[in-house]
């Protein structure tokens, strides 16, 4: 897909978040690539500066290159980043705590021992990647809310 499509997708599925209050918003592009979209350059970089050091050490996906565009007069500091696999969700709060939850947290403190504190911790804030045939859980939220 090129740049100029890339960039349609992103105009088209952003401008139904425009109106919603958010910090960032995530449009995946295709299966492999998505798009986190910041309202600031200051918290796309600082953002895509905390996905990068988590992603060296194998906690989050990749981070590709970052870019700037205009949606209906709105200013948006984006970046290119790897799709993860959303966690499954389920009727039963207890499946999910009994088999997510420790993975979670076990996530967060590899995350605090570089030296990131994530705050918001939720399982939408967490994916999978399949690495070598085997799921490896990934941080997903790098903005300011989710990360102190």
């Amino acid at each position: 897909m090129t740049m100029n499509l890339y960039m349609q997708k992103l105009r088209s599925d952003f401008e139904k978040r425009l109106d919603a209050d958010l910090n960032q918003s995530f449009v995946p592009v295709n299966k492999d690539i998505g798009v986190k979209v910041f309202y600031t350059a200051a918290s796309r970089n600082a953002a895509k500066a905390r996905q990068r050091l988590a992603q060296k050490h194998g906690l989050a996906p990749r981070v590709y290159d970052s870019f700037n565009t205009d949606v209906g007069g709105c200013n948006l500091y984006c970046y290119f980043t790897q799709m993860a696999l959303i966690i499954p969700r389920s009727e039963d709060r207890k499946y999910e705590v009994e088999v997510f939850y420790p993975g979670l947290f076990s996530l967060m403190k590899k995350l605090e021992k570089i030296g990131l504190s994530p705050r918001d911790h939720h399982l939408g804030n967490i994916g999978y990647l399949v690495l070598k045939g085997k799921p490896k859980l990934v941080w997903l939220d790098f903005d300011c809310c989710s990360m102190g």
